[in-house]
């Protein structure tokens, strides 16, 4: 995401293995959190994209490897790899989900508008975005 400074991660492999979830929203500020395991290390790379001045908040911390595996079966148990990228919808107001695997195996993005609690893309985008959230941000309001 260009104005939150991350680096692309679609086109090669940069030798650490990246989940990242990009919440963006029509009201209140945007949030991209980055979950990355490099050798025997996790950490998760949080930053909020002020959408008033642009301005960068940026936090990170080190978390413990079997949260980052918990966080790779959320999405595996979610049929992750499997589901649809994009569904077109045409969104006013609201708010943007996607998440992003950037892995030696691949790449691969789901992305939703607003999503909720029924469909099996939306509910696993919500499950995930929402444990990120849980671990990278301290207070989460307006979840929409």
């Amino acid at each position: 995401m260009l104005k939150a400074n991350r680096p692309v991660l679609n086109n090669f492999y940069t030798g650490k293995e990246t989940y990242r979830f990009v919440w963006t929203r029509a009201f209140h500020d945007d949030y991209v959190i980055e979950l990355c395991k490099q050798d025997n290390q996790a950490t998760i790379l949080t930053t909020k994209v002020d959408k008033q001045t642009g301005a960068l908040e940026k936090a990170d911390k080190v978390i413990p490897l079997k949260q980052f595996e918990e966080f790779k079966r959320i999405l595996t148990n979610g049929n992750f790899w499997a589901i649809e990228s994009y569904q077109w919808v045409l969104q006013v107001d609201g708010s943007s989900w996607t998440i992003e695997a950037h892995v030696p195996f691949g790449y691969k993005v789901l992305s939703r508008s607003s999503p909720g609690l029924v469909h099996e893309d939306e509910l696993l985008l919500r499950q995930a975005g929402q444990w990120l959230m849980s671990k990278g941000i301290d207070k989460v309001k307006d979840v929409y």
